[in-house]
Parts: structure tokens; sequence; C-alpha cells
């Protein structure tokens, strides 16, 4: 009897461990939606790396904006899309042609119970020449947003990779300055950011107390690093230094056993996957967020050989990915025809 009843203890004990992992999601967001503030920089990150969870939504979004329905809590709408022009000939001239450059999307009433509160996000993209109209947007947009939820508990987000990193901070610190989010907490996740001002800029940041902004930076990227100074507009001398502004949160992707030697440290999706994995300077690397490494050669040739994932997959001949029910993924389905079991991603052929 007394083996028997030691059994039901380890089996009992299986149990909930199984059922405590299977509710694993649900009680992430919970924590979430507790936590918000704190995980937004109400402390200045103090523990950073409890950020995974909070930052690893938010920065799926300069990748791409729809198509992530299953197993994510996190939903918004995009209300507006935002442009600009990818060549703007000169000062005097019109512009004639524009292209998209990031949008305006909130909370929807399921988001915001897995959030805690309204939340209002921009998401910039990078590699493309901003002009003026996309500031006035932008502000336009936060307003009306604002406006329509006023009574509600709001927050605004903000977040970019590389070029969109730096307007996701302008865009932040633009907010603030001019008092549009009427005292509602302000904070930008901000991927492979260069430098974006000098000890003045540095200096006016310090003193916007409504606004925390969180730099990840990986040490194989060298554009965090980048510029180490710049000409000040319309005075032909004054140079200045670069100044970092911001809490920065280092990750190491040549420390994970996924990946390739010598990979580009800059890409967005080497950026996720070494927010997902690092453990800190003298850590090492270890995957704390289910999100498939298949991913990361979605348009890169990064994951090792032994993976089996094909190169740049995100291609038409390959008809789409499904995201699996336990997954944090992207899905692209256009006509289904056979399905192939590969790596928790089903590739459609």
């Amino acid at each position: 009897m007394a083996c028997m009843n030691k059994g039901w203890e380890i089996l009992s004990g299986k149990i909930k461990s199984l059922l405590k992992r299977k509710k694993g999601i649900e009680n992430r967001d919970n924590s979430i939606a507790e936590r918000w503030e704190i995980l937004s920089g109400k402390n200045n990150w103090e523990g950073s790396f409890g950020l995974r969870s909070s930052t690893i939504p938010h920065s799926l979004c300069p990748n791409v904006s729809v198509g992530l329905d299953k197993n994510n809590p996190y939903k918004y709408d995009i209300t507006k899309y935002v442009y600009a022009a990818s060549v703007v000939p000169s000062k005097t001239q019109k512009v004639k042609e524009s292209t998209w450059i990031g949008f305006v999307a909130v909370a929807t009433d399921e988001g915001k119970v897995a959030l805690g509160r309204r939340d209002i996000l921009i998401a910039w993209r990078g590699t493309l020449t901003q002009s003026e109209f996309a500031r006035d947007q932008v502000l336009e947009e936060v307003k009306r947003l604002l406006n329509q939820y006023k009574e509600e508990e709001v927050s605004i987000t903000a977040t970019g990779h590389s070029l969109g990193s730096s307007l996701a901070t302008l865009c932040a610190i633009d907010i603030v300055g001019n008092q549009i989010n009427k005292e509602f907490p302000v904070t930008a996740f901000v991927f492979a950011c260069p430098g974006v001002g000098e000890e003045n800029f540095k200096e006016a940041y310090g003193k916007l107390k409504t606004l925390q902004i969180l730099r990840i930076s990986n040490a194989s990227d060298p554009a965090p690093k980048l510029p180490e100074s710049g000409l000040i507009d319309g005075f032909a001398n004054d140079w200045r230094v670069y100044e970092d502004v911001s809490f920065e949160l280092s990750i190491d992707t040549t420390k994970s056993k996924y990946l390739k030697k010598d990979v580009d440290g800059h890409i967005l999706e080497v950026y996720l996957h070494g927010t997902a994995g690092t453990q800190g300077a003298k850590g090492e690397f270890k995957l704390e967020i289910n999100r498939d490494i298949a991913l990361k050669n979605k348009a890169d040739d990064v994951l090792k050989d032994e993976y089996g994932v094909p190169v740049s997959w995100c291609i038409e001949k390959n008809k789409g990915m499904v995201q699996q029910e336990d997954d944090l993924g992207f899905s692209w389905i256009t006509r289904i025809t056979t399905l192939i079991s590969y790596h928790r991603l089903r590739f459609v052929i």
C-alpha cells in the first residue's frame, strides 16, 4: 500500500507538472497584465531578462504586421498605415512616390486583457528614407486614438529595427516632449538602433519623466556603435559625438548553438533569436520563448544545416508555412495541396 501511495504521489506530481506547462501561456499573459508597468520600464528594467515576454511580441511588429493569430493573446488592430517618400529629390520638388514605412495599431479588447491596458502601438520598418509628413500621420492618429480611449488606462509603445529603431526613438521622444501622451506612459523597444543624438539630445531625453526606452544591441552587430560623430546642421565645423540614450539590453548571438558562424548580427530575426535565448554576459545561450527556429531562415541563411530548414523559405514555390497551435510564429497560406510535417512547421507545397 505504501508503494502504491508513493507511486500515486509521483504520478500526481507529473500530471500537475504537465498541466502547469500546458497553462504556461495563460500564466504568462496574466503576469504581463499585472506587471506591464514594470515591463515597460517603470523601474528602469531591473532584472531585464524577464522582459522577453514583453519585447518579443512588440519586436515582431516591424517585421510582419499580421498572421499571428494562434498562440498570440497580444492582439492589435491596425488603424493607420504610414507612408513616406523613398526618394526626396529636393526641398522644392514635389514628392511623386511614397512607400509604406510603418503603422499605428491599438490593442483589441482581447489584447487589452492580455496586456493589462489599452496599448497604442507605433511600428517602424527600416532601410527607407523618411520625410516630414510621416511624422504628421503618426501624431494625428495617436491623438485620435487617445481621444477615443481617454476614459481607459492607456499606454503608447513604439518599436522598430535599424533605421526604424531610430525613427521609433525620435517618435517616442516627440510624443512625450510635446505632451501628446497626456501623462500616459510611453515606451520604446528598439533593435539595432544607431546613434540618434548628441549630448544636448541625451540631456533633453533625461528630463522626460513618462518615457522609457529599451535598446537591444547584439555584440556581433556594428550598427548600434555607429555613427561615432556627426555634423550639426548649419555649422560647417561643428562635429558632435553621438550619445547613447535609454537602457541597454545586450545580447550575444554568437553563443547560440543554432546559428552558423559569421552570420549577419544585424538581421532582425537574429535579434529576436538572441533576445529569446541570451542569459546575460556570463551566461550560456538557452531559448526561453517558444518561437520556432525555422523563422530564422525565413528570408536568410543563418541556421546550421543540421536543422534541415530550407534557406529563404518564404517564397512563392513553398506557398507559405502553417503556424502550429503551440508555436509563436508566422503563417502564410495560399492554396493547400499537400502538407508535410516538418520541424513543427508544415510546408504547404
